[in-house]
């Protein structure tokens, strides 16, 4: 499975994880268990660089709420320094009543080399643009002469 998946408690406690978010994170299954979103070691961003607190996160927001949230990109810091880029979705998990919170489901998968391909198209984009600007001043100045 190419997504990673996090399963936290009902106080946010992560009690399992897959592969493939052990790969993701840059963490073992040991160093993630007990972690909760509210836990500062994430370093979590915003795609605009700013902090994205714990409490905003999606998982802790389900567990707050009950709510599911989809498709939110957030900016981890890896261990080994390396930012990652994730797309995360998260579910709540009720008991068998149906409406006991017991948990919550997350899942993510690494978008960075999706990021990056769109901040090399932004970049081309200016370079365009200011290229563009450039001929048309030179084509104004040469029609004047």
């Amino acid at each position: 499975m190419q997504n990673g998946i996090v399963l936290l408690d009902a106080k946010g406690g992560i009690y399992a994880c897959n592969e493939s978010a052990e790969r993701i994170l840059g963490l073992s299954a040991d160093q993630m268990v007990g972690r909760t979103p509210l836990d500062p070691r994430w370093r979590a961003i915003h795609e605009d660089g700013s902090p994205f607190p714990g409490e905003s996160l999606p998982a802790a927001l389900t567990l707050r709420n009950g709510e599911p949230y989809s498709d939110v990109t957030i900016g981890i810091h890896r261990p080994d320094g390396r930012l990652a880029w994730i797309s995360v979705n998260s579910r709540p998990l009720f008991g068998p009543d149906e409406q006991t919170l017991h948990g919550a489901v997350a899942s993510f998968l690494e978008i960075t080399g999706q990021k990056q391909t769109q901040e090399e198209l932004r970049t081309a984009m200016a370079e365009l643009e200011q290229a563009r600007r450039e001929i048309r001043t030179l084509l104004s100045r040469a029609q004047s002469t």
